[in-house]
This record gives C-alpha cells, structure tokens and sequence, in this order.
C-alpha cells in the first residue's frame, strides 16, 4: 500500500506480465546460435564422411525406413550391413540368385544383353566386398574378372558405372539401304554403360534418313502418327544423333533413296 495526499492508502499497482531483462534475451540468442552452429558442424562431418566414402570406393547404404545415410567400413570399421549396396551412381543393384568366380546371375533382373560391358561390378559375401569389371553379360546373367571366391546365392551387388574419360579406341560401322520404304533394324552393337554413340547420315548420301524405334513409326509418313515417340522427321545427309547405353539394334532407320547409308562411331 501506498500512502496518497489526503492520508489515504494508494491499491498496489496491477500485476504485469514480467519480462526477461535485456542481457537474458541475448544469453538466449546466444545459445540458440550455438545450438545451430553444432548441428551445422555435424551436417558437415556427416558431408565429409559421406564424400570421403564414395571418393574411397566404399558403398553407400540408405537405412530405411529412417533414411539415414551410412558409409561401411568408416572411422569405426564396422563391417557392412547385409543389405543390398546402393550407391549414388549405380546402374543397378541387387542380390544374386547364383554364379561362380567370374559370374553372377540374377533370373529377378532383364538387362540389355552386352549392355553393361565395362561397368564396374561390387559383390559383398560375408565382411569382404570384390569388385570386378563386366566383360559381358545377357539378359540375367553377369560375366566379369575372376574374383577369388564363387558368388553364393543371396550375396548383395551392385553396378556402378565406368569412369568417364577418353577412349582410346573406337568401335565403327556402316550400313547401307539397299531399298526404300522397307525399314531397317540396325545390327547388334551394344554401347557399353558410361559410353555412347553418334549416328550419322554418311555425308555422300543423296536423300534423307528416318530412324525411329519401332519399323512401323520409322515407316510412318505422318508426324502426327509419331507424336509422343522416338522418331526424327529426317536427317539430312552428314547430320548425326547421340546415342546412350544400350544397343544400336534398338533402332530401325529408312530412307528415300536407296544405297544410302549410315555411320556409327560408339
């Protein structure tokens, strides 16, 4: 209470709501900040592991359903999960359902025949993983380097891609239209994963070439009847077309003057 002039008492003043002084609201920031820079710092260890593991070789295991990222055989040692090896850039994966000490097969898997020539294989039996590279394969079967034990059923794989660099050699061909208006399936050339291969119309040509991915659209005298699917309008002689991983014999070309002729360079 508080005594007012005319010798009465004052009501104490109303509650208000109390506020934190000027250095607690800076103490608070303070922690707040720190609190960011340490989960900042753990995001860039975890960075640096995951990075240091793929420039390692190592696999790269996605636990889920917690998504949470580990790279085996780290600072730790511990050895790799029996789980299916996947890395950022593999081309496939999987488990094996039999092979020997240069092969693998997988009767789950449909692969391009030849496509997969020269990608590099990881097979994990036990603690120990063996890398190879692929010499040929078919449509479920793998054939690589011999490694020094036979892949057992259920062991967990991976296909990673080759190293992008220049080839020192280069596989070539040619095939030549014999008649129009007939479509023709290019020859099997596989075009191993992390190549590709140019097309082109040979540049002596006197008419345009069609290609397409199917006879009957490389065949079709209407755009509109191709709309939605792989098929040029033409190529002008000496005009060329990237192509990737895969098989030449997946495509069909035509022309309209016979003798004429296309190039590869894979």
């Amino acid at each position: 209470m508080v005594m007012n002039n005319s010798g009465g008492l004052n009501p104490p003043p109303k509650p208000t709501t109390p506020s934190l002084a000027p250095w607690q609201d800076a103490a608070d920031i303070k922690a707040l900040l720190a609190q960011l820079v340490a989960a900042n710092n753990a995001y860039n260890a975890a960075f640096m592991q995951f990075a240091q593991a793929l420039s390692a070789g190592q696999n790269i295991t996605v636990n889920v359903p917690s998504s949470t990222i580990v790279a085996p055989g780290g600072p730790s040692g511990a050895p790799m999960p029996p789980t299916a090896p996947v890395r950022i850039n593999d081309i496939d994966f999987g488990f094996a359902t039999g092979g020997a000490v240069n092969t693998l097969t997988d009767t789950t898997k449909s692969w391009q025949p030849g496509a997969l020539q020269g990608a590099f294989i990881f097979i994990t039996m036990g603690n120990q993983t063996y890398q190879s590279t692929v010499t040929a394969n078919s449509n479920n079967q793998l054939t690589f380097t011999a490694i020094a034990v036979a892949v057992n059923a259920g062991a967990p794989y991976s296909i990673r891609q080759p190293a992008y660099g220049n080839k020192g050699s280069f596989v070539t061909g040619k095939f030549v239209i014999s008649s129009t208006g007939v479509g023709y399936n290019l020859p099997n050339v596989p075009i191993p994963w992390g190549t590709g291969a140019f097309l082109m119309a040979h540049p002596n040509n006197g008419g345009l070439i069609y290609f397409a991915n199917t006879q009957a659209l490389v065949l079709a005298s209407s755009p509109a009847a191709t709309t939605g699917n792989m098929r040029f309008e033409y190529l002008n002689p000496g005009d060329s077309i990237p192509l990737h991983d895969g098989n030449l014999n997946e495509y069909w070309i035509d022309g309209n003057n016979a003798t004429d002729a296309v190039v590869w360079k894979i």
